[in-house]
């Protein structure tokens, strides 16, 4: 039988400074950068007086096709009073958003042939939407 001598065991030291310099050299590398609001440049406005955007929104109307039936600002149209009340609006067509809303139950003729009457007044801002 062995007799256990009185010697106290000794623990690697050096292995655990190892391990501990790879993570701190692994929390280094992919650590992000913490950045200061305070110092972030942020562009003011000037004192001077600030003039406002310029306006460019266009004048709309809605017209809404139905079965048979056309109909600008509550109002019902034919095709040829359709044509030429959007003539007068012809001169100016670039200052006109006209808003087609078509129902469920309008045929596809009906919207083509709207469009082809926009054309023919020259307005070419115009969006189309569907009506439940």
């Amino acid at each position: 039988m062995k007799v256990k001598s009185n010697e106290k065991t000794k623990i690697p030291i050096s292995a655990m400074i190892d391990v501990t310099f790879l993570l701190l050299i692994f929390f280094i590398v992919t650590s992000k950068e913490i950045t200061n609001e305070a110092f972030v440049k942020v562009n003011l406005p000037g004192k001077g007086k600030v003039q406002p955007p310029p306006d460019d929104r266009k004048l709309t109307f809605d017209l809404y096709i139905y079965k048979d039936t056309y109909k600008i600002s509550g109002q019902s149209y034919t095709l040829s009073k359709m044509k030429s009340f959007l003539s007068v609006y012809s001169e100016s067509a670039d200052d006109f958003q006209v808003n087609v809303k078509v129902s469920e139950d309008a045929s596809h003729e009906n919207l083509v042939n709207v469009l082809d009457v926009l054309n023919g007044a020259g307005l070419k801002n115009f969006g189309i939407y569907t009506l439940k």
